[in-house]
Parts: structure tokens; C-alpha cells; sequence
């Protein structure tokens, strides 16, 4: 009886987490936020170089 338990709950978990994370790609791709080409850059405020003057 306790088996029959184990394998229902482990199924229920399994099964939601699956949904849940089919709903939270789903999700992260449509946000609507337009990227320009300087919006990607990884450092696009850095200067070449490194450090200024003090």
C-alpha cells in the first residue's frame, strides 16, 4: 500500500513539474521587449583600455 502511495506521488510531482516548466519557457520567450544591437552588448559602457586617470 505504501508503494501504490510512493508511485502516485512521485507521478503527481513529476507530472507538475512538467507543466510548470512547459508554462515558464513558454512564458520567458514572449516578453516583448525589443533588443537593439547595443542593448546586447555584454559590456557596452566599458571602455577599451581599462582603468582612467585619477
Amino acid at each position: 500500500m505504501v508503494a501504490v502511495i510512493y508511485i502516485a506521488l512521485n507521478f503527481a510531482l513529476t507530472s507538475f513539474a512538467s507543466w510548470l516548466e512547459r508554462r515558464l519557457r513558454r512564458a520567458k520567450k514572449s516578453t516583448g521587449a525589443v533588443l537593439t544591437a547595443d542593448d546586447n552588448q555584454p559590456n557596452a559602457g566599458a571602455t577599451a583600455g581599462g582603468g582612467g586617470a585619477l
